[in-house]
């Protein structure tokens, strides 16, 4: 990965940021474009408008969920916890949601304040506290998975109230609404880390902490509100995926870290942070996405399409470090 005076020197002989970021963006589409071509070529049904729905809804969850672990990796931080934070606002949101006494509205804020608490937690102990992000998302996954187990006795919470389950399962002029919605929050997220100050120090702190901290950036403030966005993602993830299956399960997203993970890096946002866009992350969910589906419509066992994303994992952080090596050696 390119130091930070690398990414900071002028062209002269070398590619500017922004041609290294294009080119590795034409990179992930091409990929993208060769699943989906090689993808259609076994099933003629593939680009079917129901198909790309559906693709497009798995996408908006995985890019739901992964919208957390992409600002703590810009941080060069991680959050283990988004799954088991997912699972938590899923089932403390769940008794306001079923159909027979619904109160939508306090569900969904229930569910955003629980996500909201655990990524508070989580902002506290790494930039209070000073525990690496690992350590204390790691140490969260385990409690808020204990937390959703206890609140819900262990016991799945099903039928609930229509008009709640239209965020995961209607349409609107055509699209989806899951779509719409993690679009919407992309926007936000992509005004607030490219036009205020506060994605200026993120992206600071991400590439240089000491830096970062000698040039003013307010690093408690911003590591803690970066977790706490996490949190609050993560509670949003968990209500559009609840609303999307009719249930609300404690034991869902146990394998969501790792997705997002996979996202994030296949978007192009490094474990040593500082660099990744939103609009990258975006192309990262949707080659899992169709990579997922390709994989189901091949039959392949669960067990092997977690051993892919692994792998893709792998992959994708050496091709990344390879073709930035080389933009910055051109």
């Amino acid at each position: 990965m390119s130091t930070v005076a690398e990414r900071a020197r002028p062209p002269g002989g070398r590619w500017s940021p922004a041609l290294v970021a294009v080119w590795l963006g034409s990179t992930r589409l091409v990929v993208l474009m060769l699943l989906v071509a090689a993808i259609s070529a076994y099933f003629p049904g593939y680009l079917e408008p129901s198909n790309l729905a559906n693709v497009l809804r798995q996408a908006a969850l995985l890019a739901l969920i992964s919208y957390g672990m992409t600002l703590a990796m810009l941080t060069a931080g991680l959050d283990l916890s988004v799954g088991s934070t997912v699972a938590l606002a899923s089932v403390a949101a769940a008794p306001f949601l079923v159909a027979s006494q619904p109160r939508v509205l306090e569900g969904i804020v229930v569910g955003l304040a629980v996500g909201l608490a655990i990524g508070v937690v989580n902002g506290v102990g790494v930039a209070v506290v000073r525990i690496p992000p690992f350590i204390v998302t790691y140490a969260t996954m385990w409690i808020a998975r204990a937390l959703a187990l206890l609140v819900s006795g262990g016991q799945s919470v099903y039928s609930l109230d229509p008009t709640f389950r239209v965020i995961g399962t209607g349409f609107l002029f055509g699209i989806p609404i899951t779509v719409l919605v993690a679009l919407a929050v992309f926007a936000l997220l992509h005004v607030l880390l490219h036009q205020t100050v506060f994605g200026r120090w993120v992206y600071a702190l991400g590439a240089n902490p000491q830096t970062a901290y000698h040039s003013g950036v307010p690093v408690t403030r911003v590591l803690i509100a970066v977790y706490a966005l996490s949190g609050l993602l993560s509670g949003i993830a968990g209500l559009v995926y609840t609303a999307r299956v009719n249930a609300a399960e404690p034991e869902i997203g146990e394998l969501f870290p790792l997705d997002a993970i996979s996202v994030a890096v296949l978007g192009g946002v490094p474990f040593t942070g500082g660099q990744g866009t939103l609009l990258g992350m975006l192309s990262g969910a949707l080659i899992i996405a169709v990579l997922n589906s390709g994989l189901d419509i091949l039959g392949v066992s669960a067990f092997w399409q977690v051993f892919a994303k692994g792998l893709i994992i792998i992959l994708a952080v050496s091709l990344d470090l390879l073709l930035r090596r080389l933009a910055l050696a051109r």
